[in-house]
């Protein structure tokens, strides 16, 4: 079944009408994002590497995390279809919980300071590097996002944040291949992952997601990153 012929009409035209007009498709994922004063507000749909037939829908503003389910106060995340009509089903559902549910959420989520600090800079370095060395973390094993997981089971201060997104997206760089570049508010991403172009994944806002939902994790984003590149290569 075409998933993305679903969602352009079924959620593209309501998501629109709400100002969510920047669109970005990638495999496994679409994005829907607006414009806010200095960041984005997102709505984001992907499809699991571990259940077939399942897809679930996130919200995000760089530095708060939501999901269709916590929005009504269930724990499992995924919708699951098994036929054309039924994904229609779950796709009109998500539509309904955004318009009736995200869209306050977002509203009364609204980040004063949505930006990560440009820990890129080479004032972060000497920080950085004691991190590293304090915590035994290796850069170029994917070992070490289960490490960057436990130390924000630690409640980490602001600082650790910025060090653990930045160790996260040189993980994936270092794995995957990948590009740091900085988005138009000037918070450091990265880009073209797994030679993909366009590819591109937030390390803060990702960081940010898992510490505020438990149920999720680094790891998690990172083998699903690591599917859909098996997926690019393949082809």
């Amino acid at each position: 079944m075409n998933i993305t012929k679903e969602i352009e009409e079924i959620l593209l035209p309501l998501f629109f009408e709400h100002n969510f007009t920047e669109y970005k498709k990638t495999a496994g994922t679409w994005d829907f994002s607006r414009k806010m004063d200095g960041y984005y507000d997102h709505i984001m749909l992907d499809t699991s590497v571990r259940y077939k037939n399942a897809i679930r829908c996130s919200y995000s503003n760089g530095t708060t995390f939501n999901n269709s389910a916590l929005l009504l106060g269930q724990l499992e995340e995924w919708q699951f279809y098994d036929s054309v009509d039924s994904l229609r089903e779950k796709l009109q559902l998500i539509g309904d919980i955004t318009i009736n549910y995200a869209l306050k959420w977002f509203k009364d989520n609204a980040p004063k300071k949505a930006r990560a600090q440009n820990f890129l800079d080479i004032t972060w370095e000497p920080v950085i590097k004691e991190f590293i060395a304090r915590n035994n973390i290796d850069l170029f094993s994917s070992n070490s996002v289960d490490i960057l997981d436990h130390l924000l089971e630690l409640n980490p201060n602001e600082n650790d944040i910025m060090v653990i997104s930045y160790c996260y997206g040189e993980i994936i760089r270092n794995n995957f291949g990948a590009d740091w570049v900085y988005d138009e508010f000037g918070e450091p991403i990265v880009n073209n992952i797994g030679g993909k172009v366009g590819y591109k994944r937030r390390p803060f806002s990702i960081t940010n997601i898992v510490l505020k939902d438990s149920s999720t994790s680094l790891r998690e984003y990172f083998d699903i990153i690591h599917g859909l590149v098996e997926k690019f290569r393949k082809k």
